[in-house]
């Protein structure tokens, strides 16, 4: 059953690869993202649809916000290679399953490739979603939220990294699954990256994950300085596929005991379930 599951999960992720190793092509293609929009503002159920902007590209984000918890508190979400801001695997269940922890969320839609562009090319992308990750930042703290923490699965783990090592602007970081795989150009060196961090840090992957995610696990946590946890979910794929459960538990104790306010036990609030909008 185990080996199934692996090979399962490898096959999606060569799925994907093949889908973008097709002929050279563009970076983030604008008319490919506003598709991708309309198709998300009939399919999204719950969460403000917003607009940012980051230089000149206005550029799509989910926000779902918990009503009258106090303190302000949001978690800032990244998703995977070739994904989206309502990604069915681990970040749709983290955008919503975070607010009845009392923690908002606010999930971006990251730069996609043109169709038909190499995979290595979303190494490049790396300070095109640093500049979205700031807008998205910059948004969270307008709205008034005091505690930012920035969480990325998969590649958007590295993008996140990526950024919060150059950036003081977060209060905690999530990586879950992360993953800079060997194509990219160039790779982020993410041990090297970890050492510069301050900030705590959770590192949390399955342990059926891909071998590249457990097998540098021990030199991530060699790496990292400071407040650095790291945490492997039983029976969970690098997808967290029937596990994420199991995965909001460790991220919500997590989150809750690093980010705890004296006094505050739980939330005194709801989650915002107004129907997705795009603005006029």
């Amino acid at each position: 059953m185990l080996l199934s599951g692996r090979l399962l999960a490898l096959l999606r992720l060569f799925v994907l690869a093949c889908s973008l190793l097709q002929a050279p092509g563009g970076f983030a293609a604008s008319e490919r993202e506003q598709q991708l929009a309309e198709r998300l503002a009939a399919q999204t159920g719950s969460g403000e649809q917003v607009w940012l902007t980051a230089g000149d590209e206005p550029f799509l984000a989910l926000h779902n916000a918990v009503l009258g918890a106090l303190p302000r508190r949001a978690v800032l979400l990244v998703h995977n290679m070739g994904g989206h801001a309502d990604w069915p695997e681990v970040i749709a269940p983290l955008r919503r399953g975070l607010t009845e922890l009392g923690w908002s969320t606010l999930s971006l839609q990251m730069p996609l490739l043109a169709a038909g562009a190499l995979a290595d090319d979303y190494g490049r992308t790396l300070p095109a979603a640093g500049r979205r990750i700031d807008s998205g930042i910059d948004y969270l703290r307008d709205q008034g939220y005091g505690q930012v923490v920035l969480l990325g699965y998969g590649f958007g783990a590295s993008q996140a990294l990526a950024y919060l090592a150059e950036n003081d602007t977060a209060d905690g970081l999530i990586l879950v699954g992360i993953l800079a795989r060997e194509f990219l150009q160039p790779a982020p060196d993410l041990p090297e990256l970890l050492g510069r961090l301050d900030q705590p840090v959770l590192d949390v992957y399955g342990r059926n994950d891909f071998p590249e995610v457990i097998e540098r696990a021990q030199a991530r946590r060699r790496a990292a300085t400071g407040a650095y946890s790291q945490r492997a979910v039983a029976g969970a794929d690098h997808y967290f596929t029937g596990r994420e459960q199991r995965l909001l538990a460790v991220l919500g104790n997590w989150l809750n005991e690093t980010f705890a306010v004296a006094g505050d036990t739980s939330y005194d609030g709801q989650a915002d379930g107004s129907a997705s909008r795009l603005p006029d």
